[in-house]
């Protein structure tokens, strides 16, 4: 069964033949170049801190604790 394919946006690119045999040489100056700009820019973009859990959401559930609130516990 053929797909019919109504946009051409959807058709694969006669440029991405290159992809199947790649330059080594371009790969790892390509490598460099990243690490480079990574070493050169890291301090204007730091990591993003890890959001805290308020002591609210942090607490354990316990069966005396829901029984105390009010809920029905089986066990």
């Amino acid at each position: 069964m053929n797909r019919q394919i109504f946009d051409p946006i959807h058709l694969p690119c006669p440029d991405m033949a290159g992809c199947v045999n790649p330059d080594p040489t371009l790969t790892q100056k390509s490598l460099e170049m990243v690490a480079t700009l990574r070493a050169k820019f890291a301090a204007q973009f730091s990591k993003k801190q890890k959001a805290e859990i308020s002591a609210q959401y942090r607490q354990r559930c316990t069966v005396d604790g829901a029984k105390a609130l009010g809920h029905e516990v089986e066990l």
